[in-house]
């Protein structure tokens, strides 16, 4: 059992201050998922919101069967793809950059010339248009791969499909980022 889940577990017989580790460890990263799914930081810190409640109303049946973060992200992905369902249709005006980053403000000028560091947010601005055009399981999927680091089989269990679904889902995400991107791409 990892770390986690057994915070997890002592949560469940009474130890309140082991949930909150859990929240200051994970809430910044539940708030870059769903940004990073949604586009807007005002609703990823709600829906952030709404998943740790989540957590604290399903402690009671939690089973360690899976790392924690695992069975923490499938309850993020089911908020971000239910958030989708139940808007579709109404037009998301994203924001510009969450402007932090695992709780780090993100310096995202590398060179001091300007019209490098304009370029650079050009193709920022283009990676997160295609993110964001991508079908909601193939952004989850990227978004859990690249940015959370999670393996075929925990992005698997977060999205409630198997291995081999997984990496077919990635395929088609790269495919598709790829040729959305190769206009910005030299």
């Amino acid at each position: 059992m990892d770390d986690d889940a057994q915070l997890m577990v002592n949560f469940q017989r009474g130890d309140s201050g082991a949930f909150d580790v859990l929240v200051g460890k994970y809430h910044v990263q539940v708030i870059n998922i769903i940004y990073r799914f949604l586009g807007r930081v005002d609703v990823a810190e709600d829906l952030a919101q709404d998943v740790f409640v989540k957590v604290y109303q399903a402690a009671p049946v939690y089973k360690p069967t899976a790392k924690f973060s695992t069975w923490l992200y499938r309850i993020v992905a089911n908020y971000c793809l239910n958030y989708r369902r139940d808007r579709a249709g109404r037009a998301v005006v994203p924001m510009s950059a969450l402007g932090k980053e695992e709780g780090r403000p993100v310096d995202f000028a590398v060179e001091h010339d300007a019209s490098k560091a304009l370029e650079a947010d050009e193709l920022r601005g283009a990676v997160r248009a295609a993110l964001r055009s991508l079908p909601p399981k193939q952004r989850l999927a990227v978004i859990l791969d690249k940015y959370r680091g999670l393996s075929h089989r925990e992005i698997g269990r977060a999205l409630g499909s198997s291995e081999k679904a997984v990496k077919s889902l990635l395929a088609r995400a790269r495919e598709n980022l790829r040729r959305m991107l190769a206009p910005h791409i030299k």
